[in-house]
């Protein structure tokens, strides 16, 4: 599979009209065929010609989760779990125990995480996701468990 890099420009403040410019500071895409069956990767739908972000401007570090893409995607492809889910309540101890680690106070933390926990209705599969319930909580992991709880 062959992972194309190249920058979507900003109408607003960027004149380039080179995908491909070095010195320009826009958003960096990855491009790639998809000649597998369509299917859903990652929260991402597979269709056969995808355009996604790489979430950063640096080349480098673009050119690193290129390469992170292709070989979770080769791995996709093969029938391999890359990640297994981890449950709600585990990632609620995690975020519990990061905020202990970091002196953060956790009496409203606590509140909120055992109410998600009494839902036991969500799973992530550890690396993006985000859900909300009807309380208006949201949970979102991007490698290690990070919680927002919003609107109490």
């Amino acid at each position: 599979m062959n992972i194309t890099i190249w920058r979507r420009h900003n109408r607003d403040g960027c004149d380039s009209k080179n995908r491909y410019d070095p010195r320009c500071g826009c958003h960096l895409w990855a491009q790639f065929v998809w000649k597998g069956a369509t299917g859903v990767f990652e929260g991402k739908k597979l269709t056969y010609q995808n355009k996604w972000s790489l979430e950063t401007r640096s080349w480098s570090e673009a050119q690193g989760k290129a390469k992170d893409l292709e070989k979770r995607l080769k791995d996709f492809a093969d029938g391999k779990v890359s990640n297994k889910g981890i449950s709600v309540e585990d990632a609620v101890k995690e975020w519990w125990a990061l905020r202990e680690q970091n002196k953060l106070n956790n009496v409203k933390a606590k509140l909120m995480g055992q109410k998600l926990i009494d839902c036991k209705c969500i799973l992530w599969d550890g690396r993006n996701a985000r859900w909300e319930t009807s309380q208006h909580a949201c949970v979102e992991a991007n490698g290690k468990a990070r919680a927002w709880l919003k609107g109490f």
